[in-house]
């Protein structure tokens, strides 16, 4: 009776719990899709209906001939088709023309400036001339005497900055301010590389 039961419970035991392990079931990679097919295109020619012929009161008309268009055969690929490139060609815009001057717009739209009051405005502008000023006065010492290919470049500098604000003065008092202190910081050190 008792192998009975034994034989029993061991046909009915689920294959999970059998003495023997299993390995675990693995998906295969898929498959590569298949090649695009290098069979010719049917050199059947499409045949175009007619047109409706359109009636009116006046006049009819007639329908063009129709027109018949043959697909030429396609030639044979080559055996061994080079591989596509996965990027796209890249494509450069033509760059300015040597004979065509580069035009810089004089000065881009300003959309947020700060507001000052008329005192504000004063003290901005006495600040300016104080600094344009000492900026001139520094470079006319530095002038004087020969000046070396970076002392000549750092002159060059201070007067693109003496320029700007100048410009600048005119829309935005900040920036005109901020430049002077620039021109005038950097006059300044080019007369103490000249002692």
């Amino acid at each position: 009776m008792r192998l009975r039961v034994l034989v029993l419970a061991l046909i009915l035991m689920p294959a999970s719990c059998r003495w023997s392990r299993r390995t675990p079931k693995t998906t295969p990679p898929p498959a590569p899709p298949p090649p695009p097919s290098t069979q010719p295109a049917s050199t059947e020619t499409p045949q175009i209906p007619a047109p409706p012929k359109v009636e009116s009161k006046d006049t009819i008309v007639e329908p063009p001939p129709s027109v018949v268009t043959t697909i030429p055969p396609q030639a044979q690929p080559p055996a061994a088709a080079p591989k596509p490139n996965s990027r796209p060609p890249v494509t450069r815009p033509p760059g300015p023309q040597p004979s065509e001057p580069a035009a810089e717009p004089a000065h881009p739209p300003r959309l947020l400036q700060q507001v000052l009051s008329a005192e504000e405005q004063r003290a901005y502008n006495r600040e300016i001339d104080l600094r344009l000023r000492d900026a001139r006065r520094s470079l006319e010492n530095a002038q004087r005497r020969t000046l070396s290919i970076e002392q000549k470049a750092m002159s060059e500098r201070v007067r693109v900055f003496m320029e700007q604000s100048l410009a600048e003065r005119k829309t935005d008092l900040v920036t005109a301010h901020s430049l002077a202190v620039r021109a005038a910081l950097l006059a300044r050190e080019l007369e103490k590389t000249r002692r």
